[in-house]
């Protein structure tokens, strides 16, 4: 009997689960046999100022009603706003999971550790900065790849070639640090 794998999508606020590094994620999940959830923030009950809280709460409230040791892998993709609710998330699934951490905010910080987690970053950021990532990374010894010149959606926008290089270099990242 084959392994079930599972893969969770965790979308930026402006940056929805079709974008590229999303579309290439789920392509090289597929290759590789995963079963991928795809989270969706637009159908959450917010009604207050504390966002991140009342949407992790309702996103864990869907998300435990998985028998999450009926896999033996699980990889949590998660971008910007994502990465905070994704971290949260691993932390509640209570077990060893690989999460792919791009364009991470501070906030997601505390849920990074070097084991089994990758960041993936622009040197240019609007909302983190290149070298506080660089410097929180390297302190904690978490795999980092900061392209140079690249912004919040990882593309360089002077240079629409590098751009699609830096796609490239991404989804080569994602079949290394992704389990088979």
């Amino acid at each position: 009997m084959r392994e079930r794998k599972l893969a969770i999508f965790f979308p930026g606020g402006k940056y929805g689960t079709q974008a590229p590094l999303f579309y290439y994620a789920d392509l090289v999940m597929a290759e590789k046999g995963y079963e991928v959830i795809e989270i969706s923030y637009d159908d959450l009950a917010v009604t207050s100022s504390d966002w991140i809280n009342q949407t992790r709460e309702q996103i864990w409230g869907r998300l435990k009603r998985i028998d999450f040791s009926a896999y033996g892998e699980i990889v949590l993709v998660a971008k910007s706003i994502g990465t905070v609710l994704a971290g949260w998330i691993r932390t509640k699934i209570g077990r060893n999971v690989k999460t792919i951490f791009l364009t991470p905010l501070r906030g997601a910080f505390e849920y990074m550790d070097k084991e089994n987690s990758m960041v993936i970053a622009g040197t240019l950021d609007r909302l983190l900065s290149g070298e506080e990532l660089a410097g929180y990374c390297e302190e904690k010894e978490i795999c980092l790849h900061q392209f140079e010149g690249a912004g919040h959606a990882i593309v360089d926008r002077k240079n629409p070639v590098r751009s699609a290089e830096i796609l490239t270099e991404i989804v080569k990242l994602y079949e290394e640090f992704i389990p088979d």
